[in-house]
């Protein structure tokens, strides 16, 4: 009965013309803060020295790989939902993969603006590189680990490099 005395209400108020004033709600929307500026490139010295305070300082097996990005100022998520992690303020992101292989994997990729003669001779303090099946690598510092450095891809004066260290746990 009470519903029947609603819509006859209802009804009522509309052919009268009248309208029932509807709540609706507004959506909160977080604002975002923009990025004043590009994420400066680093040096092929920063981003070996990165790659040692992340990926090598948490093997084996990575676990605490992401309390040492936040550590270093790798904080920002990526915008697409991937794993991977970003700096704010350097050009460089990590990210943790299973594979290739049995182990774990701490990726690295950077822009650097240094000439390749410099990046390459940064990259040799890691150890003495080899060609192999995956590109350049070798073992990571006399450690059972194995880095392999990812095709180099310039992008007009800067050339975005991805470090790889193979973890065997």
């Amino acid at each position: 009965m009470k519903n029947s005395a609603l819509i006859l209400c209802l009804t009522a108020l509309w052919l009268a013309g009248c309208t029932v004033p509807v709540e609706t709600a507004t959506p909160a929307v977080t604002p975002v803060t923009p990025i004043s500026a590009a994420p400066a490139q680093i040096s092929a010295a920063r981003a070996v020295a990165l790659f040692d305070a992340v990926c090598g300082a948490s093997l084996p097996g990575f676990a605490n790989a992401p309390a040492l990005m936040a550590a270093n100022g790798i904080t920002m998520p990526s915008p697409r939902g991937t794993p991977t992690m970003f700096s704010l303020t350097e050009d460089v992101s990590f990210q943790l993969q299973d594979g290739p292989g049995q182990g774990r994997t701490c990726s690295m990729v950077f822009g650097t603006t240094d000439a390749p003669q410099q990046t390459t001779a940064t990259f040799a303090t890691m150890g003495q590189f080899v060609e192999t099946p995956l590109g350049p690598g070798t073992i990571y510092r006399n450690t059972t680990a194995v880095v392999l450095i990812g095709g180099s891809t310039p992008q007009g004066r800067v050339t975005l490099f991805n470090l790889r260290l193979l973890s065997d746990r």
